[in-house]
């Protein structure tokens, strides 16, 4: 089987997730997607995950909608734990797996969940991931326009500690990413560290002030060779590393990385055999092995 070959945004914050931002954010990518795939709208059946929390905090069951019904899903009184949006090629796999995206609003402000995996906070996950042949596995520049823009919209509105936008990375809300998979740690580890820690180093990333003073300042980040830094006001900022996603850079990669390492965590678990110098080339032709020849 192929390397799974998607486009990831995700978004963490430790401010509550409101049901409209939620809503917001499913809605965004889902008309995002049906404007600009590749394939008939018959041949994509959605699926729409709704997870209510009732007033004793207790999960209800999931509701499923076959249709997505955003106006009955705001309308509901009870608070979102989780929603989720799946859209899978009706009667076929790509590549051995069947889903086309999955889009997710996953949240956790409820005391009991974070104290089953023993953690005083853990930030709520919006994030989406679209599987590229959707796309013709080229993410046009207006699309990336579209993306980097709704992307650093949300980041300031959620109040967020760190995002990233990133090519070939399949990953639902609470997924680790693939430096934190490198590192050897589980997502419920890392979610209460966003504030002086960062997920690892990718196309599109999004900080905090804080992030940027622990690194030096703007000046350090205007001397690497990268293609934007863009502050999105009141200690948002947004740093790309290439113009083009599709085109990119491995030096930048590892230059960026080498930057960006002193807010890494420290190794928990690296496998025997798993090296830095492997996870660079693993995660550079992961993400780039269909440019070629494109």
């Amino acid at each position: 089987m192929e390397p799974f070959d998607h486009l990831h945004t995700s978004i963490v914050t430790y401010e509550t997730v409101d049901t409209r931002l939620a809503i917001d954010w499913l809605q965004w990518w889902h008309e995002f997607v049906l404007r600009h795939m590749g394939v008939d709208k018959s041949e994509v059946k959605w699926l729409v995950k709704v997870v209510y929390l009732d007033e004793k905090d207790k999960n209800k069951r999931p509701v499923a909608y076959e249709r997505v019904k955003w106006a009955k899903i705001a309308n509901e009184n009870d608070p979102l734990l989780c929603l989720g949006l799946l859209g899978k090629i009706v009667n076929r796999r790509v590549d051995g797996f069947p889903f086309l995206c999955n889009i997710t609003s996953q949240i956790w402000n409820t005391p009991h969940l974070l104290q089953e995996f023993g953690q005083p906070e853990i930030a709520n996950v919006l994030s989406c991931s679209i599987d590229t042949k959707l796309l013709s596995r080229q993410i046009a520049p207006e699309l990336q326009e579209e993306i980097t823009a709704f992307a650093s919209s949300t980041f300031t509105k959620a109040e967020a500690m760190v995002g990233h936008i990133t090519y070939n990375w399949y990953g639902y809300a609470y997924a680790s990413s693939p430096y934190e998979t490198f590192l050897g740690y589980t997502y419920p580890e890392v979610g209460a560290h966003f504030s002086n820690h960062l997920r690892g180093c990718y196309w599109g990333n999004l900080l905090r002030q804080e992030h940027i003073d622990l690194l030096g300042g703007l000046d350090a980040f205007r001397e690497l060779p990268i293609a934007l830094v863009k502050d999105l006001n009141d200690g948002y900022y947004y740093i790309q590393l290439t113009k083009d996603i599709n085109q990119f850079d491995e030096a930048i990669l590892r230059q960026v990385h080498d930057f960006f390492s002193p807010l890494f965590l420290s190794p928990k678990l690296i496998l025997p055999g798993r090296t830095l110098e492997k996870y660079f080339q693993q995660f550079f032709n992961n993400m780039w092995y269909s440019r070629q020849g494109q």
